[in-house]
């Protein structure tokens, strides 16, 4: 056993039950779940997301003839008082979306609730569910506080680091995928990012901060998807723009390097649900052009979609259509677009045009008075020819 550490999973779906046979073989490490069928079947050795196999769940089970010694290995329960001697906790209940596509946290703040009730003093509490900027710090920590009735940062500490499993993928398995850290201190962040790295061979990477490691994870996601350690280092850079009020998390975005820094875009634009349709997606894009345009005066920033919202944003910049010849020939870029749906389009007109829209804005060519006169009729022409494309691809 690695300092002395208990570790306490909870929540067994298809992350924390790989996380928890990693941990078991260092760490003697209790595994919870409130469902205790779901505790029943494992440990008869039979895992129904099929994560784990029976051999190996039950070679690393304290409980049974094949236990190992006391000091290292998985126990499991639904009984939360098995948790006591924990000084670790790690939650990885999921975050379902609701139907008006916002994450309900409900899972999560239940889980933090039973958390609380048995938190003592010194204890680290890491989440890994995937969750907006600003949840951990600002709506699990008060009901750890209140609960516990300790202090946060004196008494108890908090981390986050984001689950990066992809399930059903025996390849990439949670010890060969890089693990982003981060903790509500500097010492307590140093503790966590070791204890990831004592289980996880592909290494870690220490985010500044839990905000930053948790937006780096929400950012992880769309069409090109990035690493959240990717997203994280655009930040250190200051290559992003995060939008804040009063501290909470509202928006996001960042800057893209393409060409040798020929080419810049800005990606990854993101709004919180309770900020939305009052016009920070406008402003956050405002900011990281003028960002964009101090950082890389002589780069074209370009753009490809498909939203007529973000046409309109990009038209009032000064952006033009241009054909995709037009853009970064990188292509490194262009692999991102792999995971879109209308991959198949770009291919078969061998990257010519797609349901994509290529905007660009070049400051060489830049004249704001000119652009200001044509940019509501390019928007208009725009919005015609996407909508006749989007036709077109419905009749198929």
């Amino acid at each position: 056993m690695i300092d002395n550490n208990v570790i306490g999973i909870i929540g067994l779906g298809y992350v924390g039950l790989p996380l928890a046979i990693e941990f078991s073989k260092k760490y003697r490490t209790i595994g919870f779940d409130i469902k205790v069928e779901r505790i029943k079947n494992l440990l008869k050795g039979f895992d129904e997301t099929l994560e784990i196999d029976s051999n190996t769940l039950m070679n690393n089970l304290v409980q049974g003839p094949k236990s190992k010694s006391k000091n290292v290995g998985l126990i499991l329960s639904s009984d939360l008082h098995s948790l006591k001697e924990c000084n670790f906790y790690i939650i990885t209940v999921p975050t379902p979306i609701d139907k008006n596509n916002h994450p309900d946290l409900s899972p999560i703040l239940s889980a933090t609730k039973l958390v609380g009730s048995i938190l003592k003093k010194g204890d680290i509490v890491i989440y890994e569910s995937t969750v907006y900027p600003g949840v951990t710090e600002d709506e699990c920590v008060p009901i750890l506080e209140k609960l516990s009735s300790l202090v946060f940062n004196k008494d108890f500490f908090c981390g986050y680091s984001p689950e990066r499993i992809n399930p059903g993928d025996k390849e990439h398995t949670i010890s060969k995928i890089l693990k982003i850290t981060s903790g509500s201190t500097k010492v307590s962040a140093n503790k966590i990012d070791k204890l990831y790295k004592s289980i996880i061979t592909a290494g870690t990477y220490q985010a500044p901060s839990i905000k930053i490691a948790e937006a780096a994870k929400v950012r992880g996601t769309g069409i090109a998807k990035r690493k959240p350690a990717y997203i994280a280092t655009k930040m250190e850079n200051g290559n992003a723009v995060i939008a804040l009020d009063d501290g909470k998390f509202a928006g996001f975005c960042y800057i893209e390097k393409w060409g040798h820094g020929k080419f810049v875009a800005n990606s990854g634009l993101i709004v919180h649900p309770n900020y939305r349709n009052i016009g920070l997606a406008k402003q956050i894009k405002q900011v990281i052009f003028k960002h964009s345009r101090t950082k890389f005066p002589k780069a074209k920033i370009f753009s490809i979609t498909t939203g007529l919202p973000v046409m309109k944003l990009n038209s009032d910049l000064g952006y033009k259509p241009v054909t995709f010849s037009e853009l970064t020939d990188d292509q490194s870029f262009w692999d991102g677009c792999q995971t879109c749906r209308n991959f198949d389009v770009l291919t078969r007109t061998d990257r010519k045009m797609c349901l994509c829209t290529g905007m660009l804005f070049d400051p060489k060519n830049n004249n704001k008075e000119a652009s200001e006169e044509v940019k509501e009729s390019v928007f208009k022409k725009l919005k015609n020819i996407k909508q006749n494309l989007f036709l077109k691809k419905d009749k198929k």
